[in-house]
């Protein structure tokens, strides 16, 4: 069901194309991008949370997730799932409303441990419970596939780890 819906889109873009709009390098590459994603990891089936940005075609996205108890009161003991990713890429736009962003990169899974027994306090009170993080970093490959009509873009990934979806603005 994915792939099909990727797929009409993708024609469906390159269909109301003209000769004269393919690859439009310089009309696509000299606006910058910024877009807010999330994600899902499906090796240790857990989410990602993260921002990417375009800039003149050259494409970074960075995220994770961590530990939601290192400042909570509460005495105990949490493990929670975690994730990390940093990728890189250069924008190819197909059309003008529709580009293809190789990537490589790093991605990272594992788990979060907090100790809320070994715990200290600042001088406001806040708590800092002991955090030990175990994540485990693969080399990452894939694309990312963007979507523009206007000022708002809307991106699909997949990559070897990791599956992503974002929104944002163009300008």
């Amino acid at each position: 069901m994915k792939k099909s819906l990727l797929l009409l889109t993708a024609f469906l873009c390159v269909m109301s194309a003209t000769a004269t709009d393919w690859f439009p390098f310089s009309e696509v590459n000299r606006k910058w991008n910024i877009s807010i994603n999330g994600g899902y990891s499906p090796e240790k089936k857990t989410g990602i949370y993260g921002l990417g940005a375009t800039v003149r075609g050259f494409h970074v996205e960075v995220g994770g997730l961590g530990s939601s108890h290192e400042h909570d009161r509460r005495v105990g003991a949490w493990k929670e799932k975690a994730s990390a990713m940093f990728h890189v890429g250069y924008q190819v736009p197909i059309v003008k409303a529709f580009r293809i962003i190789p990537v490589l990169g790093m991605t990272g899974v594992g788990e979060v441990t907090t100790d809320g027994y070994d715990y200290t306090f600042s001088d406001t009170g806040q708590v800092y419970n002991k955090v030990s993080t175990e994540i485990k970093y693969k080399f990452d490959y894939g694309a990312t596939l963007v979507v523009n009509h206007r000022s708002l873009i809307i991106n699909l990934g997949a990559t070897r780890y990791t599956l992503t979806g974002g929104i944002g603005l163009e300008f």
